[in-house]
Formats: structure tokens, sequence, C-alpha cells
């Protein structure tokens, strides 16, 4: 973003209207390079035209503290839950043009083999 690699961002190529491909999503590295996964881990997008939207939540690492105060999702189960409210849903930290295929501006179609493609957010 703004000349610099993104790293945590999601990257969603969603197939363009009235295709029979299945969408396929990455999560970029430090570098801000990507490698899509459609069905299994890095096995990559297929063939096929793709409008693509981007997203980085604001989601904090856990504490030490409550990290030590996880439970399993049995124990969780076991659980009620008085006036406790919800956790608000992570907020999106890019511009919100990008976190719609319909309003990003990037498409891309994707070939047969190796693939690159180079997303500039402003």
């Amino acid at each position: 973003m703004k000349g610099q690699p993104l790293e945590g961002a999601t990257v969603a190529f969603v197939p363009a209207e009235g295709a029979s491909h299945e969408a396929a999503t990455g999560i970029t590295d430090a570098a801000g390079k990507f490698k899509l996964s459609t069905f299994l881990a890095g096995d990559g997008a297929q063939e096929g035209e793709y409008r693509i939207k981007v997203s980085k939540s604001d989601v904090k690492k856990p504490t030490k503290e409550e990290q030590d105060k996880y439970i399993s999702m049995e124990e969780e189960q076991k659980i009620q839950f008085g006036d406790e409210k919800p956790t608000p849903p992570a907020k999106n930290k890019l511009p919100k043009k990008y976190a719609s295929e319909a309003t990003s501006g990037f498409t891309y179609a994707v070939k047969k083999g190796a693939n690159t493609v180079e997303l500039k957010l402003e």
C-alpha cells in the first residue's frame, strides 16, 4: 500500500459473472506476495476471469493472559452466556472500495500455468 508491501491482507479472486469456476483466496506475506488456494492450500486458482477484492482486518494477537484464558470448544459449549456482549467484528484497515470485487477496480484472467498479478493499492 502506498508503494509498500502489505502483510496479512486477504486477497480473494471472485469468478466473473456467469463463470463456472470457483473462488480462490490467499494471504499476503511480509513481501506482499500471496499464493491462491481454491480447494487445497496453495493449489492456485482455476483458469478464467476474476474480479478481485482485498481486505486487511484490524486483528490483534492475543496477549499471554488472553492465551491462558483459552478454553476448548467443548468447555465453551458448557458455559451459559449471561449478559456478555459478543466481540465486535474486526474492522477492515483498507479503503472501503477494496473490500468488494464490484468496486476494487481489480480484474485478472488466470491462464494455465504460473501467473503473477501485482495489485497496487492507493
